[in-house]
């Protein structure tokens, strides 16, 4: 019998074995087509965004699913080429040659690979719809985001995979080759020696670690391709390497310490875990970095709405917000708000003057200023929360001091710096994060005492060109969230072309440019909390296999029920425990790295969505860890 022969053959009686392995990899292979389909869509036009942190997010996105692919499908394997060494041995046994075995392995991988290939991008392909659809609810799209069946991502995806199923093959070709006999009919008894304790390559994987922490605050910049290159790549070695050389460290220490060892049912768990530490290592790695990629990706898209709620309070405070006091604009625009579904709620009208703190330079920066007594009016007006702290800690304001309100677009004022305001000293006092007049200014808004404020005014009007009062005008109004076609009527009034501002077309044009990172957060947090829970039940599945015997032998000797819970749920336990400590670890890094970037325009924490994505992710973990132990148990304790 040829080795293709015997590939077939081998697929067809073993297709019940095979049939968690091809959904997982249609799965893969089908996430992976309608994310690259996303990507070359044009009406998302993706591909030639000049968004930086859309850039960032699919190109870190993009590795991260090629290396999770990568090991999800080289690991399947290898788990379903264990549980079939004792066939590969009787074939042998029987005189047919390890190379031609080997062979029709590798056939028989890349036969079910082609299988799995096209069995993908036909399930890509028809719930791409609903793939789009529910991106456009998550990502709140104003635009029609069509089915499009992109060549790009199908030749992407057949590269990527016809590599990776061929990668998978070589590997399996190469392992049976070098296998033994004796080694293939035993391989459940064969155990793993404890690893030797390498000092160097732990303190190696720290500065690897540390390495990628240090340039993870320099994603968000121009250089990002370079930066997040580097950081995938210190946190990947750098994991494999740490735990190669902790776990062998802690294991050790929990042998040679006798209280630990002997506490308990403690000896059967250290055991079983000690002598296959060489084989899980490399997993337990693995399932860090796809923990970390999951607490991340679902707590960025956390951040991005956490983000969006924040950023409005502080830049749109208004529904509509223009510049002018005439008396008919101001009709004209009431008039149609009026005559629209929705009913003025707030109606704010202020003074404001214009300072350019850089009049001698060739680059003007026009700060707004106001008064302090409009200013602690407006505020009560807007209800910002805090209101009474703001306004009191505000109320020992003296002439010769201001107040400066934050803006998105500008570093703002130092504490304490002093301002020549056209004669007028100033120094300003501390510098807040409150809304007053709205994004409309990109540079900070300085609050002067009402006395300070005056004599600004008559040095403004005595510039040599003259610097005029201006009137601003600030609307809110019911149910904004569903005010875009208004928005649309107030800005074709003539009088307020290019002095208009919109909070809903803002929230629409925010929405539309980081809906996507928010939806692909989303979706792949979800796609690697599922794969983890794969990956998991194939490990401890493997485990409980090895182990059956030994809990056997331990169930003859006297071993209750209750001491095998204890013993299994010890051992399960720590293979949960360590990625995820040390991934929530890597994640909390990488939502501070997005910190970073953004402190530098506002003032926002994002340890809430951070929690909120942990917690989440912890409540999911614990269960997968519940059902695994459970069915350990029940494998290893059934007869």
């Amino acid at each position: 019998m040829s080795s293709f022969k015997l590939a077939l053959f081998n697929a067809r009686n073993n297709i019940k074995l095979f049939k968690f392995n091809i959904i997982c990899m249609v799965f893969s292979i089908a996430v992976f087509f309608n994310f690259f389909s996303l990507i070359f869509n044009p009406a998302l036009n993706l591909e030639n965004t000049d968004k930086l942190i859309i850039k960032a997010t699919l190109y870190m996105v993009s590795i991260l699913l090629v290396f999770f692919i990568l090991f999800f499908i080289l690991y399947s394997n290898s788990f379903f080429l264990k549980q079939r060494k004792r066939e590969i041995g009787i074939y042998t046994f029987m005189g047919v040659d390890n190379s031609k075995i080997a062979m029709a392995f590798a056939i028989e991988v890349i036969i079910l690979g082609i299988v799995s290939l096209i069995l993908g991008l036909f399930s890509g392909m028809v719930f791409q719809k609903a793939f789009l659809m529910l991106l456009t609810k998550v990502a709140t799209l104003n635009k029609e985001v069509t089915f499009y069946l992109s060549i790009n991502a199908i030749i992407v995806t057949c590269v990527v995979f016809v590599l990776i199923f061929s990668l998978a093959a070589l590997k399996g070709f190469m392992s049976i080759s070098k296998s033994k006999l004796i080694d293939l009919l035993n391989a459940e008894k064969q155990e793993d020696k404890l690893l030797k304790t390498r000092y160097i390559t732990g303190i190696l994987s720290i500065v690897l670690i540390w390495i990628a922490y240090i340039y993870s605050g320099k994603i968000f910049t121009e250089s990002f391709f370079t930066n997040s290159s580097i950081v995938i790549f210190c946190v990947i070695l750098g994991t494999f390497l740490l735990f190669s050389s902790v776990l062998s460290v802690v294991i050790r220490f929990m042998i040679n310490n006798k209280k630990i060892l002997y506490n308990g049912t403690n000896i059967v768990s250290i055991s079983n875990i000690a002598y296959r530490i060489r084989y899980n290592y490399k997993t337990l790695a693995c399932i860090t970095i796809i923990v970390a990629a999951t607490i991340t990706s679902i707590g960025a898209a956390f951040c991005v709405q956490y983000l969006l709620q924040s950023t409005v309070k502080v830049s749109y405070p208004y529904s509509f917000s223009y510049v002018g006091s005439d008396s008919k604009v101001k009709g004209k625009v009431l008039d149609t708000i009026n005559n629209s579904k929705h009913e003025v709620s707030i109606d704010i009208e202020t003074k404001y003057l214009l300072f350019d703190s850089q009049k001698n330079s060739k680059l003007k920066k026009n700060c707004p200023v106001v008064k302090f007594s409009d200013y602690s009016r407006i505020i009560g007006t807007l209800k910002v929360s805090n209101t009474d702290s703001i306004i009191n800690s505000a109320k020992g304001l003296e002439d010769g001091d201001s107040i400066s309100l934050a803006s998105s677009n500008d570093s703002g004022f130092k504490n304490n710096q002093l301002l020549n305001m056209y004669g007028l000293k100033i120094k300003i006092k501390e510098t807040i994060n409150v809304p007053l007049l709205g994004a409309r200014f990109s540079n900070n808004t300085i609050i002067l005492t009402d006395n300070d404020y005056n004599k600004f005014r008559e040095n403004c009007s005595n510039q040599v060109v003259p610097e005029k009062e201006w009137t601003f005008n600030g609307i809110i109004v019911s149910n904004q969230g569903d005010s875009l076609e208004l928005s649309k009527k107030l800005a074709s009034i003539p009088e307020l072309k290019d002095n208009f501002t919109s909070y809903i077309t803002y929230y629409s044009l925010y929405n539309e440019a980081t809906g996507v990172v928010k939806f692909t957060g989303l979706f792949l947090g979800v796609v690697f909390m599922l794969s983890t829970a794969s990956i998991m039940y194939m490990k401890i599945m493997s485990d409980a296999i090895g182990d059956k015997k030994k809990y056997e032998i331990l169930m003859k000797i006297g071993m209750n029920e209750k001491e095998i819970y204890h013993a299994v749920s010890k051992q399960v336990g720590l293979s949960y425990t360590l990625p995820l400590i040390v991934g929530a670890v890597y994640a909390f890094i990488g939502i501070g790295a997005l910190q970073t970037f953004l402190s530098k325009y506002l003032e926002v924490s994002l340890l809430l969505p951070f929690l909120l994505s942990l917690v989440i992710y912890v409540i999911v973990y614990i269960l997968f860890y519940l059902l695994t132990t459970r069915k350990f148990i029940k494998l290893v304790t059934s007869k």
